[in-house]
């Protein structure tokens, strides 16, 4: 009976290189019957000749990909399945096979059959690895501090391993890895009105100590956009929070403004605002016990247009109102009117024109419909 635990990290990890018999780089033998030097084929000799990985040690993974990698070597090379208390090649069973199928679900098959080691080092014997009958029991789960011992949600998920499992044809098969996770593409135009699209993409991290938790936002933009200006990790992505209170509404949000570059001959460092709701108001972006999902959002951006020459009106203003091809209507210029004292002291020229005189005073210039001057009508 051999047990291994495995610990989440929030940072990418770096699993040691092992020489694969399913696939990948070919194993390299040691010189006269020494072990190998090529890093991957020796982690292989150490794990099939000495047990490598027939230890307590804490395995540690960041990726689905990092969690299945591991479970895999445990499976074929760190169980004592002969229950001798130590390792030999007789307890190796690398028929074992762990994958994430299509649907998210880890499958692990332990086929019946036999497989023939390379030749471990120049010279060395070829060894026999016959299949083991398994059996799993998740024992525990926790968090990082040591305060939750169970976990309803990730048991119900592993429940499907658990048990006795035979050489043979059988598949034993999680129930679906799903992560808490929720992205969706905002539309950003830039001053030549060429349209990005700005995704947001929000992953859940923890509880926070009042009860409500966290989500780490990440906000990202197609290159060469930049609005990234801090020198550190990936010039388009930009990496923030969203906190959330117990009852749900939202607490806080960075950042707020984005310094958004779009590198296309459009004017640099042109300012993003990000409106996500009111802190502590469900006004925006809200938590709750069901699944995540988008229900409204706006921009105030649009695309560039050309002016229609035959949607052009004049409002009782006077604003000249342009419709472009972009579906926004513009005040393109706008008509003064002028007004003078005495409107009968006007001088009448002819052709609808009138001129000013001493009786009628000064013309004063200004917007329709304001200091005594008449409306448009068009």
């Amino acid at each position: 009976i051999t047990a291994h635990k495995y610990i989440y990290s929030s940072s990418a990890q770096d699993l040691p290189p092992m020489y694969n018999p399913d696939g990948g780089a070919n194993y390299v033998p040691g010189a006269n019957g020494q072990a190998p030097t090529d890093p991957a084929s020796k982690n292989y000799y150490d794990a099939v000749h000495n047990g490598a990985l027939l230890n307590t040690d804490a395995r540690t993974f960041h990726s689905t990909e990092d969690l299945r990698e591991l479970l895999q070597r445990d499976a074929r090379y760190g169980v004592d399945y002969d229950g001798s208390g130590s390792f030999a090649a007789a307890d190796v069973n690398e028929a074992v096979k762990v994958v994430v199928n299509d649907s998210g679900a880890f499958s692990i098959t332990n086929p019946n059959e036999t497989r023939k080691s390379p030749a471990l080092s120049q010279g060395g014997p070829v060894l026999d690895f016959t299949a083991h009958n398994m059996s799993f029991n998740i024992t525990s789960y926790t968090d990082s501090q040591g305060k939750v011992s169970t976990n309803d949600a990730f048991t119900k998920i592993f429940k499907g391993l658990d048990g006795v499992f035979p050489a043979g044809n059988q598949v034993k098969q999680s129930e679906l890895l799903k992560l808490s996770s929720f992205s969706a593409g905002l539309e950003i135009y830039d001053s030549l009105g060429s349209k990005h699209t700005l995704e947001v993409q929000f992953v859940k991290q923890s509880t926070t100590q009042d009860g409500g938790n966290e989500w780490q936002m990440i906000i990202r933009v197609p290159e060469p956009a930049e609005i990234n200006t801090t020198g550190e990790g990936p010039s388009n992505i930009v990496v923030g929070t969203a906190r959330f209170n117990n009852d749900g509404s939202l607490s806080s949000y960075n950042p707020r403004t984005l310094n958004f570059s779009p590198n296309n001959g459009a004017a640099p460092n042109q300012q993003i605002k990000l409106s996500f709701g009111t802190s502590g108001a469900n006004d925006g972006l809200v938590s709750s016990n069901s699944a995540s999902a988008l229900t409204s959002q706006a921009t105030d951006g649009y695309p560039s247009g050309n002016l229609k020459p035959d949607a052009i009106r004049v409002d009782d203003k006077g604003n000249i109102l342009g419709e472009f091809t972009n579906g926004k209507t513009f005040a393109v210029a706008k008509m003064a009117m002028a007004s003078v004292a005495n409107n009968s002291g006007l001088e009448e020229i002819g052709g609808n024109l009138f001129k000013v005189t001493a009786n009628s005073g000064n013309i004063v210039v200004g917007e329709a419909g304001t200091g005594g001057r008449g409306d448009m009508k068009t």
